[in-house]
Formats: structure tokens, C-alpha cells, sequence
């Protein structure tokens, strides 16, 4: 066995590994680009608190395959998006303008109108 297998062997259901805590990375990521605050994850998967969400985000609990759907339809999201690799840099903070950006794109339901807005920002950024 290698020591992932082991790793994996050894850890019980109440047991958290590296994935969880990557996992919670990404589960963090995307909450923050979406717009939504621990709170309104919380409320929105049946009235967990947000104590609760920020232990999924640090890895210290564990996210079910269940609730890990669920999060995955909330923020709109395949549910590979959270196993996908994480790059190895640390992520930047996000600031208050990327995330109100990120939220109005993502609330433009029409995917030709969402890519005109895109194009928009590329040829305003390229002139500044």
C-alpha cells in the first residue's frame, strides 16, 4: 500500500484528510464567487449554521456525498467542480468588486448576452 492508501484505510467516518481540507478550499472558492455568505449556504441547505459551513470550508468536518450534491446544485456547479485539482499557489483574496462581478454574471441566465459581457470586459481591459 502507498501513502495514500493508507491514509485513506485509516481514516474513519469522523476522521478528516488532506482531500476534505482541499475540498473545503474549493467549497470556500466558489461560495465567495457566487456572492453567498456562510450564513445563506447555511439556510439555504436546511438550516445548518454557519459554525457549520466554515467547518466544511476548513476541512475539520467532513462534507456527505448528500450534502456535497446539494451544495453543488445550490452554487450551480457540476459536482466534479470539487474534484477537480487545486492549483498549487495560494488563492488570492477576492475583493468586493470581483465578487459583485461574479455574482451579476452568473445571474445572466442567457449564455449569448452572458459572452457579449465578457467580450465587453476583455476589449475594455485590453484599452486600459
Amino acid at each position: 500500500m502507498n501513502r495514500a492508501e493508507v491514509e485513506h484505510a485509516r481514516a474513519s467516518p469522523k476522521r478528516t484528510t488532506s482531500k476534505d481540507v482541499k475540498l473545503g478550499v474549493r467549497l470556500r472558492r466558489l461560495r465567495i464567487l457566487r456572492g453567498v455568505s456562510q450564513t445563506e449556504l447555511g439556510a439555504r441547505l436546511g438550516g445548518l449554521t454557519f459554525q457549520q459551513i466554515q467547518k466544511y470550508e476548513s476541512g475539520a468536518n467532513r462534507i456527505s456525498a448528500t450534502r456535497l450534491y446539494e451544495i453543488a446544485v445550490l452554487l450551480k456547479v457540476p459536482i466534479t467542480y470539487f474534484f477537480e485539482e487545486l492549483p498549487p499557489t495560494v488563492l488570492e483574496p477576492i475583493d468586493n468588486e470581483v465578487r459583485t462581478l461574479a455574482k451579476s454574471m452568473t445571474a445572466i441566465s442567457d449564455p449569448v448576452l452572458r459572452r457579449k459581457v465578457i467580450r465587453l470586459i476583455e476589449t475594455v481591459a485590453k484599452r486600459h
